[in-house]
């Protein structure tokens, strides 16, 4: 792993390269009808960058996955957004700050997976292709926050939404609670998700 950052007038640039195993295993053909996860090896290069702009914030980002003998898709995958505090021109004397981040992400594929070994592409399980996410995040104060997040694919139009709430006590104590809810076709990433909508309560103790 090799990682350089850099800033120059105002931009922070980044950059990573990796070769090793691939984060996300594949599946490997073993018989006819039998398949298994396998982590295959290749080669990660990313890179991004970040600016404000007055009183708004840019940012972006790019990482290239190619894989050995082409058992999975070579692909780019890249977003970008920005972050705008709402209550610059709100002005809710109420809440300390009502930051909205906005980001699209893409895909675009380099080479076709082909290897007589791995015939399963995998390609409509990776996330962030043809997506918008958005995070709306409220500071009431240092001690309650809320916020608001979903993320919608585009093309498979399947989604999913998390409302939350935290509440920070003395001596590193906090209580964050969430209702996180999924909408979508039985078939998509979010879709089947769908009958698992939850709340969940977390408690944590910092010592």
């Amino acid at each position: 792993m090799v990682k350089q950052k850099m800033t120059v007038e105002g931009v922070v640039f980044f950059a990573s390269a990796y070769e090793g195993y691939m984060p996300n295993p594949v599946l490997k053909r073993v018989s006819t009808n039998q398949y298994e996860k396998q982590y295959i090896k290749g080669g990660i290069i990313a890179g991004g960058f970040s600016t404000v702009q007055g009183k708004w914030e840019w940012h972006g980002e790019s990482v290239c996955q190619i894989p050995e003998d082409r058992k999975e898709d070579a692909y780019i995958n890249y977003v970008f957004g920005s972050e705008y505090d709402l209550n610059t021109f709100m002005k809710i004397d109420a809440i300390d700050s009502a930051k909205l981040i906005v980001e699209y992400s893409n895909e675009w594929v380099l080479e076709d997976q082909n290897h007589p070994d791995y015939p399963a592409n995998q390609r409509s399980s990776r996330l962030g292709r043809n997506a918008i996410y958005i995070l709306q995040k409220v500071d009431i104060n240092d001690k309650n926050k809320v916020s608001y997040g979903a993320a919608y694919n585009i093309s498979k139009k399947d989604n999913t939404h998390r409302l939350t709430y935290e509440r920070k006590f003395k001596d590193g104590k906090s209580v964050e609670t969430f209702y996180e809810w999924f909408n979508g076709g039985g078939k998509t990433h979010f879709g089947r998700w769908e009958e698992n909508d939850r709340i969940v309560v977390k408690f944590t103790k910092k010592f």
